[in-house]
């Protein structure tokens, strides 16, 4: 139901380490809860009519108007195909910050209302270590882009 609600956003190409591609169709929807409003995203591999109702899901919401903060990201409802080694959200973390003219943080790990799991952590820590994230030591939160000095 949310993804024929959700407005296209772009497509993503994803590589995995063997060299193996896929697109993937990006999809939004705008929604808000009582602490704000929210970014809905959805992606699914192309072609899209054979994949029924598997997905790929993040919530992401809106701290300021430039800064967009990661809630949460799955892609346990696609195919197990798709469970690993995609980079689904490393790829799609620049389509939405060009697209919002957003920075994007990570949740904090300790936080009352907030965390992130091991699994985010260590996808964050990546993201360090690659160059394309930075952590912020003082409040326990990663940002995407890096921050340059």
């Amino acid at each position: 139901m949310a993804w024929t609600s959700a407005v296209r956003l772009g497509d993503l190409t994803c590589t995995r380490a063997n060299g193996e591609t896929c697109r993937f169709e990006v999809r939004v929807l705008r929604g808000s809860q009582s602490d704000g409003e929210l970014l809905y995203c959805y992606a699914r591999p192309f072609p899209i009519k054979q994949q029924g109702e598997k997905e790929y899901s993040a919530q992401l919401r809106w701290v300021e108007s430039d800064l967009l903060q990661m809630e949460f990201m799955t892609n346990r409802h696609l195919s197990a195909r798709f469970h690993r080694g995609w980079g689904i959200t490393r790829e799609l973390m620049p389509l939405l910050a060009t697209h919002y003219s957003a920075r994007i943080r990570s949740s904090r790990r300790k936080a009352e209302g907030e965390s992130h799991s091991d699994s985010a952590r260590r996808f964050w820590e990546g993201m360090v270590r690659d160059g394309l994230a930075s952590h912020s030591p003082s409040d326990d939160r990663f940002y995407y882009p890096a921050f340059r000095d």
